[in-house]
């Protein structure tokens, strides 16, 4: 069993670069990247803070705690729109997982 843990936000305010440069970016690659939703941002001050995802690799028996964990944020976030009819099933058996709660 493999999976993958990580967060992404594709949002505006979120692009960085590996140097986090974003005084020295702010002319070019900074320019238009100005929202932040906790604090005003202007071209004086700079867009945000430094932004940096960290994503992982994983196997072996952790694997289900995850799909236990997705399993029950999904239904938590989903529920009242109903979104467990929306994930996909796999149409071989053999690859379908099932974590401990699933019913």
């Amino acid at each position: 069993l493999v999976g993958f843990v990580g967060g992404i936000d594709l949002t505006d305010g979120r692009w960085d670069t590996p140097s986090h440069e974003l005084f020295r970016t702010l002319p070019n690659e900074h320019r238009d990247d100005f929202y932040n939703g906790i604090c005003p941002a202007s071209v004086t001050t700079g867009p945000r803070e430094p932004w940096h995802d960290v994503h992982m690799f994983v196997d072996g028996p952790v694997v289900m705690d995850l799909l236990t964990n997705f399993e029950q944020r999904w239904k938590q976030q989903g529920g009242a729109l109903q979104l467990e009819d929306k994930l996909l099933a796999f149409l071989e058996e053999d690859f379908v997982l099932h974590s401990p709660e699933a019913k």
